[in-house]
């Protein structure tokens, strides 16, 4: 049977999908499960209850943009093949001469230039992923620092009820790489402006340290702040508030 080039042979699950969906009934865990797995492997959407569709609506954007990018990759590697591979750098060749009075025999003289030149490109190549890798970790490091200082300087240095500052120190910004290493960015942020936007001058708000210590859960807490009790979606925020 063939096999759509397109079509995925895998992914990955992330735990924080699990953490949402382990709560709800067995009937929504089936259609949101089948309703994942459709996605990914036969790129097939399924009509859902609303309360299905409501935890679909945080998982869907990740599976997309993550398909997204296999998707580029399979493409680049296709266009890699069809040129032959990778082209060899002339300059990166060592070339091996034939020295008067050896190798006489023409079909031992090819063989030991052949793997010499071949031991040459092997190295480099090893050295340019080393240079990829440092390089990759150094624009990491620099988007994780840009967003932690980002998110310190959105929550406000004093509640305005209490008249009173909110604590804020360096050590709040080794809090934020900690739940880097749980959330997203753009979970983190929305909870944070959340908090902010409910409380900044309607209620005593939270040392910053307090907050992020007991960091509420993105999925659960936007899922239950989306839905009223009569189970109809209802969000106070403007359309790509959170962008």
């Amino acid at each position: 049977m063939e096999t759509d080039i397109n079509q995925r042979e895998s992914f990955v699950f992330h735990k924080d999908w699990y953490n949402v969906i382990e709560k709800r009934s067995d009937k929504i865990r089936l259609e949101v499960y089948d309703a994942i797995m459709g996605k990914v492997f036969q790129n097939k959407d399924i009509s859902l209850s609303e309360s299905s569709t409501i935890i679909l609506d945080f998982i869907m954007p990740q599976i997309e943009k993550e398909t997204s990018k296999w998707l580029e990759i399979k493409r680049k590697r296709k266009e890699v093949g069809s040129l032959g591979g990778r082209p060899k750098n002339p300059k990166n060749q060592k070339v091996l001469e034939k020295p008067k009075g050896l190798f006489d025999n023409q079909e031992v003289f090819e063989k030991t230039k052949q793997k010499h030149s071949v031991n040459v490109n092997v190295s480099v190549d090893n050295n340019n992923v080393i240079l990829k890798e440092k390089e990759d970790k150094s624009s990491s490091k620099k988007g994780e620092d840009d967003f932690v200082e980002k998110m310190y300087k959105l929550y406000p240095s004093k509640c305005p009820v209490r008249k009173t500052t909110l604590g804020k120190c360096s050590k709040d910004k080794d809090r934020i790489r900690k739940l880097l290493g749980v959330y997203s960015e753009s979970e983190i942020e929305q909870v944070i402006r959340k908090e902010i936007d409910e409380k900044y001058g309607k209620h005593y708000m939270q040392n910053f340290s307090t907050f992020l210590n007991n960091f509420p859960d993105p999925h659960v807490l936007l899922i239950e702040t989306t839905t009223s009790e009569n189970g109809q979606t209802n969000n106070p925020y403007p359309k790509d508030y959170w962008q």
